[in-house]
């Protein structure tokens, strides 16, 4: 049997004919669940009926729904395909029956945002040292890791600590508490953190190896038997004392990156370093380049954020808002290896002379790169720093500006402080009348659009600290009455 489908608007309603060719009438409908799909992600309800002529009537005030063809599955029985319309979340009442029938079975059709409730609440009040609005958090996966840098580890205050969460049927539980081997007290383990499959990069800013707080990084694998420490990576002495380093890491695949935002070098002062090696073998990790922008200039801290996919280093030179140092407008510079050598490939720029502080967050994946400019003001508009977002593609081989995301909400504030950024899909914080929230952009055909606006009350939170997303999860630092905690956002 084939079925054709004919639609009329009536209004407010949609009606749905299915046109049968089989013989005649068949069972009643069984009773229908109420159906729940994300934006931009259709939906095959089945219907539990074969060989009959069947209509729908949709009531969709929201107007959400955009009607496929009702299918015959392979087992011969009929399904109605709903498919979103683009981006948009409400829910409609759908109601099928037997054509020229008097009653049928109804159910609502809801679409919703992804990361749109929590599900879990999860902190470290066991530890004194952990608090969780200066800690880091970097999600991969299944895989959580949240660096607390003044944390006591082993009886040694201040030595910081990383924890590593896994997610499972019992949604997330602690995996592993991680420490640095030689545990120095004082150390900011924790500082920075980035975990990408079973790696996991640990920046430590105030390491004393090299010279006085010149900072450290170090290289954990997950093997059989839990997190190893694999490697510590140290800075060049001649780069100087409070170098930053490992202020920002990033690891993907064989790639490890370290940003020292106040190295010197060739003869400038707090210009920054970033540093690139190369997984050797299963414990080596080789130095393969220290990257500097093509305009260095002193006080500059580039490498104050740094991001890799695995191919492409994106590092910043973060705008300064206020000027007391560097720049006003900041710059994203990325660099790639051509023919064995580390360089620069692209320079980033807002172009428009208010985005102040762009270059305060970063990210990339594969051909996009996300960059945040928290204190971006509006022209004719004093006094009001709004901020925004900048999205970047890769066109052949050039990175072009496809995208600004802005806000038009009055008293908003900060937008893009803090960035998270996982397929199609931006998590940026943001502050509107004095209050926390959270933005959701999905990129829907080439386009970037908000999804969801989440207040942090709605949340239960009162503040929002470190943010990150990846396919199936989303993460937030939170003040939550007078605790701290970690929540849990699924898709």
């Amino acid at each position: 049997m084939r079925q054709l489908l004919r639609s009329l608007s009536l209004g407010g309603f949609l009606l749905l004919v299915a046109c049968g060719t089989g013989p005649g009438a068949g069972s009643l409908l069984a009773p229908l669940a109420d159906q729940t799909t994300l934006v931009d992600e259709p939906l095959v309800v089945p219907l539990g009926i074969a060989g009959v002529d069947l209509e729908a009537e949709a009531y969709d005030p929201d107007d959400i729904l955009q009607v496929g063809p009702v299918l015959e599955e392979a087992n011969g029985q009929l399904a109605l395909r709903l498919i979103p319309r683009s981006l948009v979340t409400g829910e409609a009442q759908i109601t099928v029956k037997e054509r020229n029938g008097s009653a049928g079975e109804s159910f609502l059709f809801r679409v919703v945002p992804p990361y749109r409730s929590v599900a879990q609440e999860f902190d470290l009040t066991w530890d004194p040292g952990a608090d969780q609005l200066l800690s880091t958090v970097d999600l991969d996966g299944d895989t959580l890791a949240i660096g607390t840098p003044y944390s006591a580890s082993e009886g040694v205050d201040d030595s910081g600590a990383v924890y590593v969460y896994r997610f499972g049927a019992g949604g997330w539980e602690l995996e592993q508490k991680l420490f640095a081997a030689d545990l120095p007290e004082e150390h900011s383990f924790g500082a920075a953190v980035d975990v990408s499959g079973d790696l996991l990069i640990v920046g430590a800013t105030r390491d004393h190896d090299v010279a006085s707080n010149a900072g450290a990084a170090y290289i954990f694998e997950r093997q059989a038997d839990g997190w190893k420490q694999i490697t510590k990576l140290l800075p060049p002495a001649a780069a100087g004392t409070y170098q930053g380093f490992g202020r920002a890491v990033a690891i993907a695949g064989d790639l490890a990156v370290v940003g020292a935002p106040r190295a010197d070098s060739d003869g400038l002062t707090d210009n920054g370093q970033v540093h690139v090696y190369r997984r050797l073998n299963s414990i080596s990790w080789v130095p393969q380049a220290i990257l500097h922008p093509s305009d260095a200039m002193s006080e500059d801290q580039f490498g104050d954020g740094v991001a890799t996919d695995g191919t492409t280093v994106a590092a910043v030179v973060p705008g300064v808002f206020g000027l007391s140092h560097g720049r006003a407008l900041g710059v994203a510079y990325l660099f790639e290896p051509v023919a064995g050598t580390w360089q620069q490939i692209a320079r980033l720029t807002p172009i428009e002379p208010q985005a102040e502080s762009f270059g305060a967050t970063v990210r990339i994946e594969g051909d996009t790169v996300v960059v945040g400019a928290p204190h971006r003001s509006i022209v004719d508009r004093d006094g009001e720093f709004p901020g925004a977002i900048y999205v970047f593609e890769r066109s052949g081989e050039e990175f072009n500006k496809v995208t600004k995301l802005v806000t038009g909400s009055e008293g908003a504030d900060s937008l893009g402080a803090r960035l998270a950024l996982a397929g199609d899909y931006i998590l940026a914080s943001i502050v509107e009348d004095e209050e926390p929230y959270l933005h959701l952009y999905k990129r829907h055909q080439g386009r970037w659009a908000l999804v969801n606006a989440m207040a942090a009350a709605d949340l239960g939170a009162s503040e929002v600290g470190s943010i990150d997303l990846s396919a199936d999860h989303a993460v937030v630092a939170a003040t939550l009455g007078d605790g701290r905690a970690y929540l849990h956002l699924p898709r």
